[in-house]
């Protein structure tokens, strides 16, 4: 995208930007941190175009993907261009999960997230003296499994810190959990951890370390009576502010399957039904026995066409 387009070059990550462009697809992912990538928009894809598009005028302007402990760039590309396809004028954040971050002080985990901020300062979403861009706050978020949540949950930490000065506006916006929230427990744990490893005796003996670790930890939580990890979690992700911009209204659809093992979908409709209560606007794609994280690829119209629906519902300023 050109400087003549009305989405600025963002100033932190501005030499990294890519100058190639496929016709109608978004532009090759640009690493603006360790874990951390934007796509733009295509050329032809302009802000301004999108103001005289009424098929895509409501559109969100900037989409975050929080991806799954692990996940690799070619799988969340997958989504990211299911995204292009649908809201062809937004900008993507792509954050990777990776299994240290559940091991990070709050220092590195600010340190790895920080360029999100940078992208969220550009569009808006943090107050400045700096003069207002014409973009319109238009967010779509959509975290994946317990690892999409713990990210997204360090992000609004770091948002509603006294530094970010994160505007506390309510927006335009909806919040997709796919796969999350799960629920803690030792065989859980081990698989999440260890699923990827092929060698049989190393697998052995990282889930006879994490099995070690994870009894260590609940003894301390017991006699410190300190709150578990994934029950913070879950009590995070239910606050109405689970992003400074976001209340009681905005939509949060759940896409989930009985047939995950990670993530059991009693632990997902408990966790909608606790949001229900507290007046929260909750929708729910129950699948069958899918896999964890594989909805989109076992039924990708039914998929996206929950995620156009929740998007849909969006209020608009």
């Amino acid at each position: 995208m050109s400087e003549s387009h009305s989405v600025p070059r963002p100033r932190a990550y501005d030499s990294r930007a890519s100058s190639s462009t496929a016709p109608l697809l978004p532009r090759k992912p640009e690493a603006i941190g360790d874990e951390v990538f934007l796509l733009r928009p295509a050329e032809e894809y302009s802000t301004q175009n999108a103001a005289r598009d009424p098929a895509h005028a409501n559109d969100p302007t900037l989409i975050l993907l929080c991806g799954w402990m692990g996940a690799l760039m070619p799988h969340l590309l997958k989504y990211s261009q299911g995204y292009s396809a649908l809201y062809p004028y937004a900008t993507q954040v792509l954050v990777r999960c990776p299994r240290s971050s559940f091991f990070l002080s709050q220092n590195s985990m600010r340190a790895l997230l920080e360029p999100v901020l940078d992208v969220l300062r550009d569009f808006d979403y943090l107050d400045t003296n700096s003069a207002r861009s014409s973009i319109p706050r238009r967010i779509l978020i959509h975290l994946f499994s317990n690892g999409g949540a713990f990210t997204l949950t360090r992000l609004s930490e770091m948002l509603t810190s006294p530094t970010a000065r994160s505007s506390r506006e309510a927006l335009p916006c909806a919040v997709v959990f796919d796969s999350a929230p799960g629920i803690n427990g030792l065989v859980r744990t081990v698989k999440a951890f260890t699923g990827h490893v092929a060698n049989p005796l190393l697998r052995y003996l990282a889930a006879f370390t994490l099995g070690s670790l994870h009894i260590l930890t609940k003894v301390i939580q017991f006699v410190f009576r300190t709150e578990d990890i994934v029950v913070a979690l879950r009590r995070k992700l239910n606050s109405p502010n689970i992003v400074p911009w976001a209340n009681a209204d905005t939509p949060r659809l759940y896409i989930y399957s009985t047939g995950d093992e990670l993530v059991p979908f009693t632990a997902v409709e408990k966790h909608a039904s606790d949001g229900r209560a507290l007046g929260f606007n909750v929708e729910m794609e129950k699948f069958g026995k899918n896999p964890h994280v594989t909805h989109m690829r076992s039924n990708p119209e039914r998929y996206w066409d929950a995620i156009r629906r929740v998007w849909a519902s969006v209020g608009t300023v």
